[in-house]
């Protein structure tokens, strides 16, 4: 017997029949269990995410979270679907085939991550005294290559930034504010140094006017009080120059207006003893910016 060129005559069917059932019988039962977990997995987890978007992302004006909630989604589907066919392959006898869904998810994930390609993010592992920023240059299907500051190329694998989260200076645009501490000792006159703050800020290129920079009294140290200027500008890339030339020219400013700036001081109470026994106690004031030493009683 003869079908489509084959001579069927030739094949023993009910040896090829045995051996079928025989492959595929332990095969079966397993292969299901494998869609009921992927299935199991996939609707709690999806609603969980959709009520974390109608309690949290839905309510805020910005549409990151929303973008978030959304990519989350995705990558629930892919890796329901990715991981019941590695798993099936697997238990088919199929590795070769297991390892290219294996590679197929690993990118289908890192689409997500493609959204920062040419990117500013925070890193959170660097080299000591280098940049904790960097830009996204490549993005390959199991690492991601940040380069920072100091132009030293860092790898990250893709699944250790799935796992973090990510500051992104530039995603939701290039607009950033910038938070800038200044301090002013304790005998200063504030207003004075808040137009002096303000003046420069306003004058400083990349800042922008509206909204317009404002100077806030942060908290109180030791011996200053801290204030922030708070700015908007317009380019997150240039946040560390600007923030630099406020803090330089604001320290010439005070220098030029005569006003001082903090530097720790400690009242320092010393006792002498003279030859009847009584006690002299004399009080100095030391002046730690220049170091120098409080003399005895009478020096």
């Amino acid at each position: 017997m003869e079908i489509l060129g084959f001579d069927l005559s030739a094949i023993d069917v009910a040896a090829w029949w045995r051996a079928t059932v025989a492959y595929a019988g332990p095969r079966l039962l397993p292969s299901l269990g494998i869609a009921v977990i992927a299935l199991v997995a996939y609707f709690p987890v999806r609603w969980i995410i959709w009520r974390l978007e109608l309690r949290f992302a839905r309510r805020t004006a910005t549409k990151l979270d929303d973008r978030i909630a959304q990519l989350a989604r995705r990558a629930l589907q892919i890796s329901a679907v990715a991981w019941a066919g590695w798993r099936l392959f697997e238990l088919w006898g199929l590795p070769s085939v297991a390892a290219a869904v294996d590679a197929i998810w690993i990118a289908a994930l890192a689409f997500p991550v493609s959204a920062l390609v040419g990117d500013r993010i925070e890193l959170w592992s660097s080299p000591a005294e280098t940049g904790s920023w960097g830009d996204v240059i490549e993005i390959g299907l199991r690492a991601t290559k940040i380069r920072n500051p100091d132009n030293l190329v860092i790898v990250v694998p893709n699944n250790e930034i799935m796992r973090r989260d990510i500051i992104n200076y530039t995603m939701s645009g290039s607009r950033i504010r910038l938070r800038i501490p200044i301090s002013v000792e304790y005998e200063a006159n504030l207003a004075q140094a808040k137009d002096v703050i303000l003046a420069i800020a306003r004058d400083t290129a990349g800042v922008v006017r509206d909204p317009p920079p404002v100077v806030i009294v942060r908290s109180f140290g030791a011996s200053d009080v801290q204030l922030q200027l708070r700015v908007w500008i317009e380019d997150a890339r240039g946040r560390r120059a600007i923030a630099d030339e406020i803090t330089a020219r604001v320290l010439e400013r005070f220098a030029a207006e005569g006003m001082a700036l903090p530097y720790p001081k400690r009242d320092i109470y010393m006792h002498q003893v003279d030859a009847g026994g009584a006690v002299a106690a004399g009080r100095g004031r030391h002046a730690a910016r220049t170091g120098e030493p409080v003399g005895e009683p009478g020096d």
